[in-house]
């Protein structure tokens, strides 16, 4: 008798064994399958992909070094969208401007207000789309700075990226 449980003990793990050695060989080639289907897929990067990458300075060093971009045009590429974000300098600007989030490609934002009177064309573009990718002059605006949230800017102007 305990022949025979040390036998089926015995079976039962080799059996075990050979499952997971043939389970393992199978999902290898059903990861290899999806990773070439995966790589077919991938698209070479859009204009706006290239332009938001290769942008100097980058999102980040504005934020860190906002102080140096007071009353100092720029130019900054990235995907935008309509935000509600009013504080700092423009936290009674909501009747007056409008908030744009500006995002890059490696997922850090600023925020630019840009006068309604004179862009209305640019909040209708971002009602019907988010995640648009423009061009923005922007200028960090010395009487609306704030010491706390520096990476808020006065936008000046804007174009779309095609």
């Amino acid at each position: 008798m305990k022949t025979l449980i040390i036998f089926i003990s015995l079976l039962s793990i080799t059996s075990l064994l050979l499952i997971g050695c043939c389970g393992n060989s199978n999902k290898k080639e059903s990861n290899q399958v999806e990773s070439s289907t995966f790589n077919e897929q991938v698209q070479a990067p859009s204009k706006a992909d290239r332009l938001i990458s290769d942008q100097r300075p980058k999102f980040k060093i504005i934020r860190a070094t906002a102080v140096e971009y007071i009353d100092k045009e720029i130019s900054i590429y990235g995907y935008c969208s309509l935000s509600q974000y009013y504080f700092g300098g423009y936290e009674d600007s909501n009747k007056t401007h409008y908030c744009i989030n500006i995002e890059d490609n490696e997922g850090i934002s600023l925020t630019v207000y840009f006068e309604k009177s004179k862009n209305k064309e640019l909040f209708n573009l971002l009602s019907e789309s988010d995640r648009v990718p423009l061009k923005l002059k922007i200028v960090n605006l010395s009487d609306r700075f704030h010491p706390i949230l520096p990476q808020l800017f006065e936008g000046l102007s804007w174009k779309m990226i095609k």
